[in-house]
């Protein structure tokens, strides 16, 4: 059975399952009824022992646009590594002119969720690539709010080097960037949405926003990621500690420096090129640090930013 739309706007939704049968069947109804959207799923299952490869094995026989990778050899990649080889088939089959999403497998999406971002890529044109991102609305194990979420989401490149503000389930990315996604496996530790995000900042690509939240974000026991709760003096004062004597990861510095040496000429023509020295270079040149810890765009994101960009400059753990 395949779902009909009269629009032509297609959209691959890329998802890696692990032991997710309890709610799966929910998050895949609801990415099938996507409106006014042409909807392919592209699903791998990275190693389950429930009965999750069966769920997917049924969807997959009841729908031509669910399409199930690696059947008979199922191993466990990883989150990355698993969405990554997802979104590298949907694209060779797929191809340009196609909008690239990932999905979770315990969230339900509303079913404007899809329209809304293609609605809102559609209207900005950039060679370098379109990622769109929204806010998400956290629910308990059976749909009931905990909290509408809030990002103070900030255009310049440099808020790429705090967080990555984009979840994975709440993107949409255009060709492009989808392509230069899949032209590179990363080496370096990351998440396949941060590295998508961070990517996206790297390339100056246009990265939107959405306020709006069209996805019941589920937090259960079994979750991967999830929400940050509330922290207390207590957290920050023993973080503090055991980031005094912590080995230094230089987590979002190897990221960007994968990137620029991956992607040099596409970086030159961004703009960042500056501030990406600097990031590679802060802690064994101490005129990178210094025009960091001034650099003019953190220091207007506000006095709270400043100073966990400094804390974090000076200890080392950018």
């Amino acid at each position: 059975m395949m779902r009909t739309t009269d629009t032509s706007a297609k959209v691959a939704v890329c998802i890696s399952t692990y032991n997710g049968e309890k709610y799966l069947a929910e998050q895949l109804d609801s990415i099938l009824n996507q409106e006014d959207v042409d909807v392919t799923l592209f699903v791998r299952d990275d190693g389950s022992s429930d009965g999750t490869t069966a769920l997917l094995t049924q969807y997959a026989e009841q729908y031509d646009n669910v399409i199930l990778l690696d059947k008979n050899r199922s191993r466990n990649l990883g989150v990355r590594d698993s969405f990554l080889r997802i979104l590298r088939y949907a694209w060779k089959k797929m191809g340009a002119g196609c909008y690239y999403s990932f999905s979770d497998q315990d969230d339900v999406w509303l079913p404007e969720k899809l329209k809304s971002a293609v609605d809102l890529l559609s209207k900005k044109q950039d060679k370098k690539g379109r990622l769109y991102f929204s806010n998400k609305t956290v629910v308990d194990e059976d749909l009931h709010v905990i909290q509408e979420e809030r990002i103070q989401y900030t255009e310049c490149f440099e808020s790429c080097l705090f967080t990555s503000y984009a979840f994975g389930c709440t993107m949409v990315m255009d060709d492009a960037l989808a392509y230069a996604v899949v032209k590179h496996q990363p080496k370096c530790y990351c998440y396949h949405d941060s590295w998508t995000y961070r990517l996206a900042k790297c390339l100056g690509a246009s990265v939107l926003f959405d306020e709006n939240s069209y996805i019941y974000y589920r937090q259960h026991e079994e979750n991967v990621v999830g929400i940050e709760e509330e922290r207390n003096l207590f957290y920050y004062v023993s973080r503090f500690w055991q980031t005094i004597w912590a080995k230094r990861e230089h987590l979002v510095q190897r990221q960007i420096y994968e990137i620029s040496r991956v992607f040099p000429s596409e970086v030159d023509s961004s703009g960042n090129r500056n501030v990406i020295n600097d990031v590679i270079r802060y802690h064994r040149n101490p005129a990178c640090m210094l025009r960091l810890i001034f650099n003019r765009s953190i220091m207007q994101m506000g006095t709270r930013m400043w100073l966990t960009w400094v804390y974090r400059l000076l200890l080392h753990q950018v």
